[in-house]
């Protein structure tokens, strides 16, 4: 069960004592940093809603496939954009008007709401109507980053829960299978790299420029704490002739930073936490916030070389 859904044990094992019992709640809340499977694991659930097999979600039956293709006419799936409030009220007027509707084949509808934190509050109080009083045969799985960005009393009426890093072997043992293509030297430092992260590892084993950034990004993390300037702007040399290697090397920094600033809280990597005792929440906001600016400057076509220099010298002056 869930078989294509790696790692947070505990988690698999809550969702079949609830499937086997018939417990499970109308409104489940998946809550996690990108790449750890959320939306993978609410198809799963999806499946176990729908699945007309024996062992639910069987995986094999027309149901399952249907969901696993995205062709389940009872599986409907909605998302606002990337930005923050880009989740709007109309997308939930059309959900709450389809869940009024009969399954077409299934025993129940599912809808799949992802990245709620981008929900504008007025979109977050036309769901909390209709998931108060949910239409006979309708579920709700909801995924977010975050819960700190939805009211209080969206979150009173969910199950939350909270998806965890898998370890570095699970992360490994999860690419042999999505990536069987790749060596397991390759496959090893992708794991590594992403800390166990199975969805960043993917993007980093396919694209050696994502690798690079990322591995280059910890390493000034690493040098802000225990080296030189001097270190730091050798780091970002290569980066003078690449703006947009640039960018996406302060944009990783900026998701760093914040990762530090909530180092006390659940939601901080594994991997930053040992940052949050050198560097203050207070310091690393600041951070962000300067990384944001630099990466707006090169976009803007500022010159690379004095941009890196102005960013290694306030970073040092922070800490």
């Amino acid at each position: 069960m869930f078989e294509n859904f790696y790692g947070n044990q505990k988690v698999k094992e809550t969702l079949v004592t609830l499937i086997d019992d018939g417990r499970l709640s109308h409104g489940i809340l998946l809550e996690g940093e990108r790449g750890l499977g959320k939306k993978t694991l609410a198809k799963e659930i999806a499946k176990a809603v729908l699945c007309t097999g024996e062992s639910k979600p069987c995986g094999v039956c027309r149901a399952c496939k249907k969901i696993e293709a995205g062709v389940h006419p009872d599986f409907l799936y909605f998302s606002g954009g990337e930005g923050a409030r880009s989740f709007h009220i109309d997308t939930i007027r059309e959900i709450r008007e389809a869940a009024y509707v009969m399954p077409n084949e299934g025993a129940a509808k599912v809808f799949l709401l992802s990245d709620v934190q981008n929900m504008t509050i007025q979109a977050q109080n036309a769901l909390l109507k209709i998931i108060e009083e949910p239409p006979e045969q309708t579920m709700f799985l909801l995924t977010c980053d975050d819960t700190s960005a939805l009211l209080t009393t969206i979150l009173s009426r969910l199950v939350t829960l909270r998806l965890q890093h898998p370890s570095q072997k699970e992360c490994e043992q999860a690419l042999e299978k999505l990536a069987p293509e790749e060596t397991p030297e390759r496959r090893t430092e992708a794991a590594n790299t992403a800390h166990g992260n199975i969805g960043e590892a993917l993007a980093l084993i396919r694209d050696e420029t994502a690798m690079k950034i990322s591995t280059d990004a910890k390493k000034l993390l690493q040098v802000l704490c225990l080296g030189s300037e001097y270190e730091m702007l050798t780091i970002l040399y290569p980066y003078e002739r690449q703006r947009e290697q640039f960018v996406r090397l302060m944009d990783a920094l900026g998701r760093l930073f914040c990762d530090i600033a909530l180092s006390r809280y659940h939601t901080a990597r594994q991997d930053t936490r040992q940052y949050g005792t050198r560097i203050s929440q207070q310091k690393a906001l600041k951070a962000v916030e300067l990384s944001t600016a630099m990466r707006d400057k090169a976009i803007g076509n500022a010159n690379i070389a004095l941009l890196s220099a102005g960013y290694c010298g306030k970073l040092k002056s922070m800490v």
